[in-house]
């Protein structure tokens, strides 16, 4: 758990410009009226009650480990349902000390806010979910209004059909000496507002003469949304190159060329990791449109959008000619037709799933067997993702109980997926269910090429550490037998763990009894490629301090490296006939930052930066080496187990065990870098609008 924050801290607090472009209907009735057209809309936050309203940045504190970015996105998805575009690198604009009038009175610590900008889909705000009890609802302010209310304190607002003047919390308004806790705070807090008018103000004069002129140059709504569409979907593809960091050549070459196959090598594209993350950001946008097809923000989507909607468009059109369909339409018509058996629409949608196939085995080597395979994994795959979820806190009920297209895709063939998601309609389904199940059949397809793409990959380490198992054999003989119990206090319980004796030390060695699991597999394959999944056996070496002293810090840090050492020259003694690899390097997390702070005394930050936050476990300090013997990998990690001089356990293999109870949550619900979280891309809001409060009820949000 998160260290307590003593009184006489200050707390603290992140506050977002949160802004997006004004919706297309806006800026066409806006035209249609003659009258100013929009460009930016700021989205802020309304507190308080009938005559006593206040209008906030939206925002709140940050937790002990966290960075700004993090904090930022987390916040925002928490007080409205926003999909986030991608934070800039220059995100933080500065930061100040204050303290309000109540906090004076009541002695509270004051609070540093620090000032992002956080550029997010646009929303309807009468439609918006609100997850902070506090904010009555959502503004929105254009950017000469956000000016007024920021070098004013207040701005002009109608609110229940009644115009007021409503101020905005002092320690966002220029010119509230009284808060600050000194003039160069002051000074900070004038100095970041204005920084941030002044950006605000050059993107909205520059995205105004943009806007205009696509306005100008469309005769109907039509003309501009297809335009409006294809601009939207250029921010979304910035803010994703600003936030994605590509960790090999590949990725980058890939990012700087165009799409030169006529037949994109759809799984080499999305096996590049985090880029499967790419499709389901967009998969929204193409659930939404009429034709996944025809959208036009694919003009401006990145390639591997591109990839996935062509590799499907080219075996349709294959498909329309070998059937004689002279359109999709006519397709259409024939799905829907009363007067044909279903003995025949299953023969032409199993032809389509026949053609899928055949182009995925004829391309890729792939054989029946393996495809099927895919198919029995993917359709599994979220089933494991909302019991994993459930498990991990019981707020996040069976996310598959709200799942109203279950057994409509869980029973589908490629074929019946792919008429799904392009929205080819077998049985007069009602509009307003479309969206959603597009959605669930792009996604399932999606899985399904991610696993397929991975399966040889994840077969071979499986059985390497199954069939051949000299890892363990090295483990047990290096480390020595099973020699005793060590009980290990974990909250309210305890945890026994093992020991074993290495040389003249008692050592606890923690390894995970399986292999990685396949639906473990396919959800990091979204986080990197294939290649760089490893941690099929992953082994954890701890040093146990029962006596709590802390005087060996820096030697026990010193000898974390040590044990990585002794061991490879070991499996190199003992294995002279097999190739031992290692690549030299020992990825130590944190070690030099928490010598300087244990150095200094530096009690409160070695306890908050010690904290492991959603899936950057580098906040723990530890040794990790990846070690290759033939075809086996291994993941050895080593943990200096140590305590605090007050003798609080504090972090190591203790803080860890602690964590683990939210872990499981958090890497599921912390996005980052300005990327949503992996259940808000799987679940997006604005498709699922009931699995939102679920999501801010859960420990992360909650806690």
């Amino acid at each position: 758990m998160s260290p307590p924050r003593k009184e006489t801290e200050v707390v603290p607090v992140v506050r977002s410009l949160v802004v997006s472009l004004a919706p297309a209907g806006e800026i066409w009735q806006a035209k249609e009226k003659h009258q100013p057209i929009p460009t930016l809309r700021f989205y802020l936050g309304l507190k308080g009650d009938d005559g006593n309203y206040r209008l906030t940045l939206l925002g709140g504190k940050m937790r002990p480990g966290e960075v700004i970015n993090e904090s930022a996105l987390r916040e925002i998805t928490e007080e409205g349902s926003f999909t986030p575009l991608g934070l800039p690198r220059q995100a933080n604009l500065g930061s100040w000390e204050y303290k309000i009038p109540l906090q004076t009175k009541n002695n509270l610590p004051p609070r540093r806010a620090t000032l992002t900008y956080s550029p997010v889909m646009p929303i309807n705000i009468l439609e918006a979910h609100i997850g902070d009890a506090k904010v009555k609802q959502l503004v929105t302010l254009s950017y000469k209004q956000l000016k007024e209310a920021i070098e004013t304190g207040q701005v002009t607002l109608t609110i229940n059909g009644q115009k007021q003047q409503v101020p905005i919390e002092e320690h966002l308004a220029i010119g509230q000496s009284a808060i600050f806790s000194s003039p160069e705070d002051e000074n900070k807090q004038s100095e970041s507002l204005t920084e941030g008018l002044s950006w605000m103000e050059h993107i909205d004069s520059s995205l105004s003469k943009k806007i205009n002129s696509l306005v100008e140059a469309s005769a109907t709504f039509e003309e501009f949304k297809q335009k409006y569409d294809r601009l939207l979907s250029h921010f979304m593809k910035k803010g994703l190159q600003a936030a994605l960091k590509f960790k090999n050549k590949a990725a980058k070459d890939n990012e700087a060329r165009e799409t030169a196959d006529l037949l994109p090598d759809i799984l080499t594209i999305l096996n590049q990791g985090g880029l499967g993350k790419e499709v389901l950001y967009y998969l929204p946008q193409l659930a939404k449109a009429s034709n996944p097809f025809e959208w036009p923000g694919l003009e401006e989507s990145p390639e591997r959008v591109v990839a996935f909607i062509e590799f499907f468009k080219k075996i349709l059109n294959r498909f329309l000619e070998d059937n004689n369909f002279q359109s999709p339409r006519q397709l259409n018509e024939f799905l829907l037709s009363e007067q044909l058996i279903l003995q025949e629409k299953n023969r032409v949608i199993n032809h389509l799933d026949n053609l899928i196939r055949r182009r995925l085995e004829a391309k890729y080597g792939l054989t029946g067997g393996q495809i099927a395979e895919g198919l029995r994994m993917a359709k599994s795959f979220f089933s494991s993702f909302s019991i994993n979820l459930k498990q991990a806190d019981p707020n996040m009920r069976q996310i598959y109980q709200d799942f109203a297209f279950l057994n409509e895709i869980k029973n589908a063939n490629l074929g019946h997926l792919l008429l799904l998601f392009l929205g080819f309609d077998t049985k007069n389904n009602p509009e307003s269910i479309w969206p959603q199940l597009k959605f669930e059949a792009g996604r399932q397809l999606l899985v399904f090429l991610k696993t397929i793409g991975g399966l040889d990959y994840y077969h071979r380490h499986v059985e390497a550490i199954t069939k051949e198992n000299r890892f363990q054999l090295a483990l047990n003989a290096f480390f020595g037998s099973v020699v005793g119990d060590l009980t290990i206090p974990v909250g309210d319980e305890k945890m026994i763990t093992h020991l074993r004796l290495w040389g003249d030390k008692k050592i606890i060695v923690d390894e995970r009894p399986l292999p990685k699991t396949p639906d473990s597999f396919i959800r990091k394959a979204f986080e990197e490629p294939y290649e760089e999944i490893v941690d099929f056996f992953s082994v954890s070496i701890i040093f146990p301090d029962p006596a709590k002293e802390a005087k060996d810090f820096i030697d026990r840090l010193n000898q974390a490296p040590e044990v990585i050492l002794q061991f490879v020259k070991f499996l190199k003694q003992q294995y002279p006939d097999i190739s031992v690899e290692w690549d030299g390097k020992i990825r130590s997390y944190g070690s030099n930052d928490f010598r300087q702070m244990f150095e200094a005394n530096d009690v409160v930050n070695v306890q908050a930066k010690g904290k492991r936050q959603g899936s950057h476990g580098n906040r723990l300090v530890r040794c990790k080496a990846i070690i290759k013997m033939g075809n086996e990998i291994l993941e050895l990690i080593v943990y200096p187990f140590i305590n605090l001089p007050d003798h609080e356990l504090f972090m190591a293999w203790q803080e860890k065990i602690q964590d683990d109870r939210d872990y499981a949550i958090r890497r599921s619900l912390a996005g980052s870098k300005g990327i949503p979280p992996i259940y808000s891309l799987f679940y997006p809001s604005e498709i699922y609008p009931q699995h939102y409060h679920q999501k801010i009820n859960s420990r992360y949000h909650r806690d």
